[in-house]
């Protein structure tokens, strides 16, 4: 694998360098944060504008179809600027899985919509008990006439509350097939009940009550469903550990700068040999991060589903990991002020709770890097 960036995804990471410096210093990441959505219109436009949201989307209907790397490339940029908007769940989880329908007409015109950044999406899929790539659903989709009614609940549906439209996995009554069914987020039926996370951005609940939608809507069954949301969700997680790695290079730079500045006993604290060794601890855990990211990215087109997914997997387990170490050791070094808003840390360290879950629950990631030996008892499961 070539780690030496082309020139293009140089132009990448630059242009999402300067937007982050121009358009989204931490001051505006706060701001939106803080408010109501943890969402801002402008910077979205702005992101479309920029074609970030094409690079998921083949050429020929209206993307620039891109080379999954340069996804990785710019999460990575966004996740150091705290970057919060639908990007992964639109441009990536969304783009994937509307690729992979077979219907034409129907593909040309919901992924142009994302490509322009004119919809926004959210994955309704996770379940309260549900385990990790688990298509052990208990929502009901019951074939009824020219349409199919839609009954059951999802949990924890990240942003949720911005969506234009949700794609959301059921089981079908007649068959028990697994299928994604694309519904407008104004289907009658359908309640939302919306919540910040920890790092300001939203998520949903959703109860389906007799939601009825069209037979078209149903884009995707069977196993072409079940192996269309494995490929597509490996790629919204491992653009979200691309972010984690993005934010563990802005707590190195934060925490260094502030204790060379902080004093004790007439002296910077970066003197001390323990803090030393601590920003030390923190730069190996970075680096082991970013060298199995690359090791996850090489997988990732890899047509083997488990191989895929247990790189993917470590990967989860390592920058997960690293980014606890970072955060954390990053808010005890600033002392009381690292918990605090004002404080960018504290966003470092929100920002990378939620990721984490997003990418999937400790345990049970731990459980899928197991020895099948280790998994015989069954399998772990996520609770809200």
């Amino acid at each position: 694998m070539d780690f030496n960036l082309s020139s293009e995804q140089q132009m990448l990471a630059s242009s999402a360098e300067r937007f982050i410096r121009d358009q989204y210093p931490f001051e505006l990441r706060r701001t939106v944060a803080n408010g109501m959505t943890g969402y801002s219109d402008k910077q979205w436009s702005a992101m479309a504008d920029l074609g970030w949201l094409m690079l998921n989307v083949p050429e020929s209907y209206g993307g620039l179809g891109s080379d999954y790397a340069d996804t990785c490339i710019l999460m990575q940029a966004l996740g150091k600027g705290l970057v919060s908007e639908p990007l992964i769940s639109t441009g990536v989880w969304a783009a994937s899985l509307i690729g992979a329908c077979e219907d034409e007409a129907f593909k040309k015109y919901w992924l142009e919509a994302i490509a322009s950044g004119a919809q926004k999406f959210a994955i309704a899929h996770f379940e309260n008990g549900q385990s990790i790539n688990s298509h052990k659903i208990t929502t009901r989709a019951e074939k009824d006439g020219d349409g199919y009614v839609i009954n059951g609940q999802k949990t924890v549906v990240f942003d949720g509350p911005v969506a234009d439209a949700f794609l959301v996995t059921a089981a079908e009554n007649s068959s028990g097939s697994f299928s994604v069914f694309l519904v407008d987020k104004n289907t009658v039926g359908l309640t939302l009940d919306n919540y910040r996370l920890i790092d300001g951005s939203g998520a949903s609940d959703i109860s389906f009550d007799q939601c009825r939608v069209a037979v078209g809507n149903r884009i995707l069954a069977g196993q072409r469903a079940a192996d269309s949301f494995a490929m597509a969700s490996d790629r919204a997680h491992l653009a979200a550990l691309a972010s984690m790695v993005g934010i563990m290079e802005a707590c190195l730079e934060l925490v260094p700068d502030y204790v060379k500045n902080r004093k004790q006993f007439g002296q910077p604290i970066a003197q001390f040999q323990v803090i030393q060794h601590t920003l030390a601890d923190m730069f190996v855990a970075y680096q082991e991060s970013r060298s199995i990211l690359f090791h996850a990215l090489a997988n990732i087109d890899n047509a083997d589903t488990q191989a895929r997914q247990q790189a993917l997997s470590a990967a989860a387990m390592v920058i997960g990991d690293g980014l606890q170490l970072i955060t954390e050791q990053g808010i005890q070094l600033h002392g009381g002020y690292g918990v605090t808003d004002e404080y960018a840390i504290s966003h470092c360290y929100r920002r990378g709770l939620v990721l984490q879950q997003f990418v999937g629950d400790d345990h049970a990631i731990r459980f899928s890097t197991a020895p099948l030996s280790a998994r015989q008892s069954g399998e772990r499961t996520i609770e809200r």
